[in-house]
């Protein structure tokens, strides 16, 4: 199954690596990368006025992502860091009813018709307490200040019962908690395995190296 992807994606809650990890993947794979980390001009602000700037924030982020799924050519392999849907995980977290509504209008009418159905999904699981860990230690110190111990419980369940659901391609879930394939040479290998032997539609790695 990994060896035929054509078009794979790492996905994952704030805190996992998932950019890292397709980084990584893509160098591996020679294959083009199409990755959402990308400026945001009202980022900064979001992150001052939560409320006052949680909507331009939001639209900025899937008017960019839809700018990058524009830019899929299927001919080529690719590795992105991030799903189309996930933003609305995120809405849910941050808009107001009045403007989830809106929100999630504008993200229906404007989903590319031709969005790509990725071959393999990577999913990155880890808990809370990691995540608010690798956050405090990388993460500059304005995205810090909203990002709450409680924000990601709700992020992290939302993930979860997000893939539980997913049905629209195979997911490999790897449990960042105790296995570390961005940071370690063995861990990553021995994921590159599983994923080249993996045969189910469900997988799972949550044990070290």
């Amino acid at each position: 199954m990994f060896d035929k992807a054509r078009f794979i994606v790492v996905e994952g809650s704030v805190g996992t690596g998932k950019h890292a990890l397709a980084k990584r993947l893509a160098e591996y794979l020679d294959a083009r990368p199409l990755f959402g980390n990308f400026s945001n001009p009202f980022f900064p602000r979001f992150c001052q006025q939560r409320d006052r700037w949680a909507l331009q924030a939001q639209l900025a982020f899937l008017f960019a992502r839809i700018d990058l799924i524009n830019q899929y050519d299927p001919r080529v392999r690719t590795v992105a860091d991030f799903l189309l849907e996930r933003d609305l995980l995120f809405a849910e977290l941050t808009l107001p009813e009045d403007e989830l509504a809106l929100y999630q209008r504008i993200f229906q009418n404007m989903r590319p018709r031709n969005e790509p159905r990725p071959d393999l999904v990577v999913y990155l699981e880890a808990s809370p307490e990691t995540l608010l860990a690798r956050i405090r230690q990388y993460s500059p110190e304005s995205e810090r200040m909203y990002i709450t111990e409680s924000y990601l419980n709700d992020l992290t369940e939302r993930y979860a019962k997000f893939f539980y659901q997913y049905e629209a391609s195979p997911i490999f879930t790897i449990d960042m908690d105790r296995f570390d394939p961005i940071g370690n040479d063995e861990d990553f290998e021995l994921l590159l395995r599983h994923l080249k032997n993996m045969r189910g539609y469900r997988e799972y790695l949550g044990y070290s190296a």
